[in-house]
């Protein structure tokens, strides 16, 4: 298996030691590692890592972005260079840690597929060796390919560490006919740190050339595939034997060979007295259910967060246990809503607005400390700046939809409005 990432070189020891950490953990299980870097990078970062192979790039984003980091077109044709002797590929974020998981895992969900992608979201922890995490829903930070499957892709501004590079690389898997799935396992984990990008960085970091990819198109897309329930996989492997042929708990483990409908079985997961997984929210549309975000179960204890059968706080699913989510517009928030802004205008809270427009609920706007997104709209609904929350008395709600720094967006605005018109979901 072979595994390409690009080492970030700012010059902090404690970077250095997290990104050996989680290289560690790729080689443990076997892979073979490529770094793509610039010749200068690659000169100062041999001597920290000195078992992965360096490759150097022939062009970066630094014209662009400001740093020298490498394309996702450029290391996906490096893998196809390197990947003479290897049959399976990968990419990941350089300062992810991978745990529950074999190279003979990915190689039996992929044996024989050019028409799938598989892909982990990661959990967010505090220190290197937790085992529990909040899972980020939002970002993808580790895809799994038969090398076969490189060549769909075609080149574009999109780079490795910056917003929607993830989301590219679902967008292209579905012009070309090929199955994202997701890894339900909790495989990768990420030590959580200062959020580097905007959300308006996220929404205009693919306008180049002739074709602006991050249009309204491109999100409806790709959020249908990321929150299509039948795109998800458990690998075997992590499975307790006895629960594959105990008929009572098999619908709570998919397999893609089942071809299950795991929406009902999540939705009804929920009434279960004891629930100890993560929970999330969602809606449906029509027949078919769609994820919007985690549900923030550390917040629960302040009445202030849509929870329901609640999950232990700080308690992350079991290997190989699916989510519970809830629908939202069956919360007795969401039928008392009347004039509410939505917080903030990232992917979430696009969801959430899809969500709303599908019910017929049409939000006062949303709410983003992001001046470059006021003035712009997402499906006619207007963002406006954290100013036109001045008049208390135009709005009862604020809905705070987001998968990251949940507990630092409701503190921040809980200092400009009354706790009670705050609602996290």
């Amino acid at each position: 298996m072979l595994l390409i990432t690009s080492m970030m070189n700012n010059g902090k020891k404690a970077d250095i030691l997290n990104q050996q950490e989680a290289v560690r953990t790729w080689k443990d299980m076997g892979f073979r590692v490529l770094s793509a870097n610039i010749k200068e990078e690659i000169y100062t970062l041999k001597k920290d890592f000195q078992d992965i192979e360096f490759v150097e790039l022939k062009r970066s984003g630094k014209e662009r972005y400001g740093k020298p980091i490498p394309f996702i077109f450029d290391m996906f044709r490096i893998l196809e260079q390197y990947a003479k002797e290897s049959e399976l590929c990968g990419i990941i974020n350089s300062d992810i840690y991978l745990r529950n998981l074999e190279s003979e895992d990915l190689e039996d969900a992929l044996k024989g597929s050019t028409e799938k992608i598989l892909c982990a979201h990661r959990y967010d922890i505090l220190e290197k060796d937790d085992m529990d995490g909040e899972y980020y829903f939002s970002g993808i930070d580790a895809f799994f390919m038969r090398k076969e499957t490189l060549r769909i892709f075609e080149d574009s501004a999109c780079a490795l560490s910056k917003p929607e590079w993830d989301h590219w690389v679902v967008y292209h898997a579905l012009l070309n006919h090929i199955k994202v799935f997701e890894i339900k396992n909790a495989v990768a984990f990420h030590v959580k740190h200062e959020q580097r990008w905007t959300p308006f960085e996220s929404n205009s970091i693919g306008r180049s050339g002739k074709k602006d990819v991050y249009g309204e198109e491109y999100y409806d897309l790709t959020n249908q595939a990321l929150a299509d329930i039948e795109g998800r996989i458990l690998l075997k492997r992590d499975v307790p034997e006895e629960l594959l042929v105990t008929e009572q708990e098999r619908p709570y483990f998919y397999f893609e060979e089942d071809a299950l409908r795991l929406a009902g079985m999540e939705m009804n997961r929920h009434q279960a007295d004891a629930v100890k997984c993560p929970l999330g929210v969602g809606y449906f549309r029509g027949k078919d259910f769609k994820r919007i975000c985690a549900l923030h179960g550390d917040l629960a204890e302040k009445e202030i967060c849509i929870y329901k059968h609640g999950a232990e706080k700080g308690k992350t699913a079991n290997i190989g246990e699916i989510a519970v989510y809830v629908d939202f517009m069956q919360t007795k928030e969401a039928k008392s809503l009347r004039r509410f802004y939505v917080y903030s205008a990232g992917r979430a809270g696009k969801l959430m607005i899809d969500c709303l427009l599908w019910n017929h609920i049409m939000p006062l706007g949303f709410i983003d400390k992001d001046s470059n997104l006021c003035g712009t709209t997402y499906k006619g609904v207007p963002v406006f700046g954290l100013e036109a929350l001045g008049n208390t008395k135009d709005y009862d709600k604020i809905l705070i939809v987001s998968n990251l720094y949940v507990e630092e967006i409701y503190q921040e605005l809980s200092r400009l409005v009354e706790k009670e018109k705050l609602l996290v979901v």
